[in-house]
């Protein structure tokens, strides 16, 4: 389905109907402060109706969703409601189901994936130490203090903490997208956000793909070669 603007398909409220092209899990934040919510669209070609999870109020101010669509190439695809009914319907010749199943089981399998994500995340133990003061140069130790409860989010981009999730111990290595569909992902956050050293501390200790964390040591290293010449009062090279 293609897009003439953002503003034209926004402008009356409908239901959105989205496919994942992206090969892996794809992630996205919808909402801001108190009202902000995590939606990750699990790894599967089975388009569901996105506004049957999130407001379309949120699906319109999120610029996640818009990033997702027009990243090159594109993570997920809008569909018209015509192309959704056309997939089922093209997928009930060969399941034995009708479209109307279909279309229901792919919500329900949605819906189960957010819920194991939502309890993932609600057992993730709370950090007990803080950092006081970093080490200088790359690698070196850092001088920490306990602390009562420090909430990851707080800390790490909540983009980055959405990504190494898919890569979590907690889901089957079977369900783990590829490195080069996670790199990628991590790389669209690091080209449109601004990441800090602990990012790509925390990519380096959770994601196991070794191409993966040579990039994000790569990434820290220049973050820290930055600092360390502003510290100087040097200049940094452009592309630093």
């Amino acid at each position: 389905m293609k897009v003439p603007s953002f503003t034209e398909f926004f402008r009356e409220e409908k239901d959105i109907y989205i496919q994942n092209v992206s090969g892996g899990i794809v992630s996205m934040i919808f909402g801001s402060g108190d009202d902000q919510e995590y939606f990750s669209l699990k790894m599967s070609r089975d388009p569901i109706v996105l506004t049957n999870n999130i407001a379309f109020a949120k699906v319109k101010q999120s610029s996640d969703f818009r990033k997702m669509i027009m990243a090159n190439p594109p993570r997920i695809l809008l569909l018209s409601q015509e192309e959704f009914e056309a997939y089922y319907k093209e997928k009930q010749k060969h399941s034995g189901k009708s479209s109307e199943e279909l279309k229901r089981e792919a919500e329900i399998e949605e819906q189960r994936y957010m819920l194991r994500q939502d309890r993932e995340q609600a057992a993730a133990p709370a950090p007990i130490h803080k950092v006081v003061k970093d080490g200088k140069r790359f690698g070196e130790k850092k001088e920490v203090v306990a602390n009562e409860i420090v909430d990851e989010g707080e800390v790490i981009n909540p983009r980055i903490l959405g990504i190494c999730q898919k890569v979590s111990k907690q889901i089957p290595q079977n369900e783990w997208p590829d490195a080069s569909v996670l790199l990628a992902d991590l790389k669209l956050v690091a080209e449109t956000q601004s990441l800090q050293i602990e990012d790509f501390d925390y990519i380096r200790a959770n994601v196991g793909y070794k191409a993966v964390r040579k990039w994000a040591t790569e990434q820290q290293k220049k973050l820290v070669e930055v600092s360390e010449a502003a510290e100087a009062g040097e200049s940094v090279p452009a592309d630093a």
